[in-house]
């Protein structure tokens, strides 16, 4: 009999490490390299993106990263609750759409066909400011000394 408890708890156990794998740690890592990518972006780019000039390439990468923040940040299973936002390290959901927002401001910014008015963000550099706070990455070359 205490071989079927074993083998029912290692069961119970491996279902439970592959739902814990699949519903929240591989969506935090797929929400991590998200944000990666957006700090290379911006630190890659930085002097085009603050320059208020037009590059509709530019401002389509924007848009992309913007989407694929809040995608992955959705994706996340409980991703409210404050235990996982200090565990994993992860911005609060409320910060990501700010940042979202901010990316979405920098794409109108650098969006050729959008007139003045459509204009929605900070621009330049204040917003890559704001984003870099939003997700607590480092998206300037300022202070590393």
């Amino acid at each position: 009999m205490t071989e079927v408890h074993t083998i029912v708890a290692a069961v119970f156990v491996f279902v439970a490490s592959q739902y814990a794998l699949k519903l929240v740690i591989e969506p935090v890592q797929e929400h991590r390299r998200a944000v990666a990518k957006i700090q290379s972006w911006l630190l890659a780019n930085q002097a085009r993106v603050t320059s208020h000039g037009r590059d509709p390439d530019l401002s389509t990468e924007a848009k992309d990263h913007a989407a694929e923040l809040q995608a992955t940040a959705s994706a996340i299973l409980g991703h409210g609750p404050v235990c996982f936002v200090r565990v994993f390290g992860l911005a609060r959901l409320q910060d990501v759409l700010e940042a979202c927002r901010e990316l979405n401001g920098i794409s109108a910014d650098l969006d050729p066909r959008a007139d003045a008015q459509a204009k929605g963000g900070l621009g330049g550099f204040e917003a890559v400011r704001k984003i870099g706070a939003r997700l607590r990455i480092r998206t300037t070359y300022e202070g590393m000394a």
